[in-house]
């Protein structure tokens, strides 16, 4: 962890229903300003009917918040459903709902990451093709920008007088003209 970019990091309980789905959440310091960063896995075979108002009780407390989150993971909600399934439709109406937008919109639409934050905040974003997984890894980075510049250290440059240096200084002025 770049302990000059993140001063702090802390993690947050968002209590769930642990049969339903499994998360972490960190809220990460940056100087004055703070983001939630969480991952969150939905086991295949728990219904969208059983998940989606446990999953609406998180995103409300996490909008409640009111700070930049990024929420990743292994959604298991094909997002291309959302047309012609009732309960891929209302888990995308809760993620608008609370402001949550997908940050890929190609290659994968099971593994994914929704952010409220504002699009400006955010360089890019990535699926990786591997053959790692049965998943394709998604990825983003972030536009940070601090209040202070990250410190560099400066050199320093000292002389050292001996003995020895003065009488090689000296022969060497000897030389010159």
């Amino acid at each position: 962890m770049n302990d000059e970019l993140i001063s702090g990091y802390e993690i947050k309980s968002f209590s769930s229903d642990d049969h339903l789905m499994e998360t972490l959440f960190v809220q990460v310091s940056l100087g004055d300003r703070a983001l939630i960063i969480g991952v969150l896995y939905k086991p295949l075979n728990i219904d969208l009917s059983l998940f989606n108002p446990t999953f609406d009780t998180l995103l409300s407390r996490l909008n409640a918040e009111r700070k930049p989150c990024y929420l990743l993971g292994d959604f298991n909600v094909n997002l291309l459903k959302a047309d012609n399934h009732r309960g891929t439709e209302e888990f995308v109406n809760l993620l608008y709902a609370n402001s949550l937008f997908p940050l890929t919109d190609m290659g994968t639409l099971i593994d994914n990451i929704f952010t409220n934050a504002h699009p400006s905040s955010i360089h890019s974003a990535s699926i990786w093709i591997t053959d790692i997984s049965d998943h394709l890894p998604v990825c983003c980075q972030l536009c940070v920008k601090l209040d202070k510049p990250i410190s560099q250290p400066k050199p320093t440059f000292k002389r050292s007088i001996t003995e020895e240096s003065l009488s090689k200084f000296k022969d060497l002025l000897t030389l010159t003209n």
